[in-house]
């Protein structure tokens, strides 16, 4: 079995990569099937030679920046779009919310949640932190397995 690495588009197939080791339960193939998820429900403007997906590219990149004004509260396509903080706000936090200073939030990138193509954060922190703490917990087995 490889190690999972972050490589260009002409990564093997996930055939090549995750091997059937013949078990009954194999839970080192459960976990590399888990990291693939996130290469497939990976969202944003840099997708592309990130994942070891090589069908996986780009997406929603014409939202990745939001205008950092209050929104207007309207939701037809007359929307000025913006975010829903108070104008108090945003100007106390300006050099937080905007650090390059073009006027907008980069939201770029996250994750896809479920198939539907929303983007969600607490399925994939929680799945991202329970692997991670696995990680922590039982780093030689993850070696032993050849995943880590």
């Amino acid at each position: 079995m490889r190690t999972l690495r972050r490589s260009s588009s002409s990564a093997p197939p996930i055939s090549e990569v995750v091997t059937d080791s013949g078990l009954d339960i194999d839970y080192a193939r459960a976990l590399q099937y888990s990291l693939y998820f996130y290469d497939a429900n990976m969202c944003g403007d840099d997708v592309e030679g990130k994942n070891l997906l090589p069908w996986r590219g780009n997406c929603h990149t014409y939202d990745a920046h939001v205008p950092l004004t209050p929104w207007d509260g309207k939701k037809d396509k007359s929307t000025k779009s913006g975010v829903n903080l108070s104008a108090s706000f945003i100007e106390k936090y300006k050099d937080i919310l905007d650090p390059d200073g073009d006027g907008t939030v980069d939201v770029a990138g996250g994750f896809h949640d479920a198939g539907d193509h929303v983007q969600f954060g607490m399925p994939e922190n929680y799945t991202a932190a329970t692997l991670a703490w696995g990680l922590l917990r039982v780093q030689g087995r993850f070696q032993a397995a050849r995943t880590g």
